[in-house]
């Protein structure tokens, strides 16, 4: 992903995306991987994210509300990267 080595795409690393601005104060989200020219965000979620299903189904929410597509994957769908990659790849 790094280097624009996926199909060109630049994907930045845990790149904060605000969502809200309230007298000064800035509210944000920060994706695992975000690509501002595809519009999209890529999550790997961990053990933790079984214990907050409801807050990582919020904050999707959140960001498909500013025109974001987001896509989740476990831990364990890693170990399939080539299909990892093609999901990825149909978001495009």
């Amino acid at each position: 992903m790094r280097n624009r080595k996926f199909h060109g795409v630049k994907f930045f690393r845990q790149h904060p995306v605000i969502y809200e601005m309230d007298r000064g104060k800035y509210y944000f989200f920060i994706p695992d991987f975000y690509s501002a020219e595809q519009k999209l965000v890529i999550e790997l979620d961990g053990l933790i994210h079984g214990k907050q299903k409801y807050y990582d189904q919020q904050r999707d929410l959140v960001l498909e509300g500013l025109g974001l597509r987001v896509i989740r994957f476990k831990n364990e769908e890693l170990r399939d990267l080539e299909g990892v990659k093609k999901q990825i790849e149909s978001m495009f």
